[in-house]
């Protein structure tokens, strides 16, 4: 959805500040699955994983968000208890 600019990088690493976190774990398991069953000769010819290349596009855009603005989300403002 980011790549394609139905979604602004605001839109998504705003509501998920943490997503450098999550994009440093999945990353690595998608291409050990993709290095695992790339040659698996158990896997059918039309089932192989492929690369995801939105994660090749994603990580430069959230250091890119991260870098603009991005690192205010980090810090969370406590609840003013007082207000209704």
């Amino acid at each position: 959805m980011v790549t394609n600019k139905y979604f602004t990088t605001d839109d998504v690493f705003g509501v998920v500040p943490e997503m450098a976190r999550l994009l440093a774990v999945l990353i690595p398991i998608e291409r050990a699955i993709r290095e695992k069953y790339s040659s698996d000769p158990s896997v059918a010819d039309w089932d192989f994983p492929f690369p995801k290349w939105e994660f090749g596009q994603l990580w430069p855009a959230y250091f890119e968000w991260f870098n603009k603005g991005g690192k205010r989300c980090l810090k969370l403002d406590p609840i003013n208890w007082a207000e209704p």
